[in-house]
């Protein structure tokens, strides 16, 4: 790869009507949200390294908990 943007800036396609919105998603995401999204949709902590964010405006409501998980504050 390459820092140009041809490298950089790649399109992420999801399946899953059951948990993903259908349509296309005007907001970043970068390759560590995926983990984290992962996660999320089966119920278990993200990878303890892990720093993305869970995708949630791509998924439905309500898909599978109520909200997505938020990280440990530091010093807990």
């Amino acid at each position: 790869g390459s820092p140009y943007a041809y490298d950089t800036h790649v399109p992420l396609m999801l399946f899953g009507t059951r948990w993903i919105r259908p349509g296309p998603s005007a907001n970043y995401a970068e390759v560590v949200d995926l983990a984290p999204t992962l996660a999320y949709l089966l119920e278990t902590r993200p990878p303890s390294a892990s720093e993305g964010r869970v995708l949630a405006e791509i998924l439905r409501t309500g898909t599978p908990g109520a909200t997505p998980p938020q990280a440990p504050k530091s010093g807990n």
